[in-house]
């Protein structure tokens, strides 16, 4: 299976999680660079000298980077076994399910859940779930928020003290 970046496009709109207040894309957890992130928050508007005013991307708290027994987890290598992603209308989870073979062979199976809350407006969660299907081996979550988003390269929030969670 041939993960395919140019069918992207439609999907993190069709996946857009939204709760009347926060909308998130659905772009990976994982970033690529022909990805499009983007959290906005509704009537948080901003004008740039040059540009149109439009909704401001807010910094985006889904990156999470995944290192597997040493090896970077990333679509664009080793093998896709399968992939699905969901939307359970019941509970507004967006599910994406994937089986993944690394270059060096090693299987794991990763899922994802996200979800914005319309009880409480402020809040949304991330859930990885990793389980190593051939091997035993270190697992390395790095996660963080992006304060440098951008829209249309035009960052909206200014640089003050930047804080980013590393190993």
């Amino acid at each position: 299976m041939i993960y395919l970046f140019n069918d992207v496009a439609w999907r993190k709109e069709k996946f857009l999680l939204i709760c009347g207040y926060m909308g998130v894309r659905a772009t990976t957890e994982e970033t690529y660079r022909e990805e499009t992130r983007g959290c906005y928050i509704a009537g948080l508007f901003d004008k740039f000298p040059g540009e149109v005013t439009e909704l401001a991307n807010i910094p985006d708290w889904l990156n999470v980077d995944l290192k597997l027994d040493g090896e970077k987890f990333d679509l664009k290598t080793g093998k896709i076994l399968s992939y699905r992603r969901q939307i359970n209308i019941k509970d507004g989870q967006l599910i994406r399910n994937i089986e993944w073979e690394s270059p060096t062979g090693k299987k794991t199976r990763l899922t994802f859940e996200r979800f914005v809350s319309l009880k409480n407006l402020h809040f949304a969660a991330l859930k990885v779930k990793i389980v190593p299907l051939n091997y035993f081996g270190a697992i390395e979550i790095c996660s963080g928020i992006n304060g440098q988003t951008t829209n249309s390269g035009v960052q909206h929030f200014k640089e003050g003290r930047l804080r980013f969670s590393s190993e």
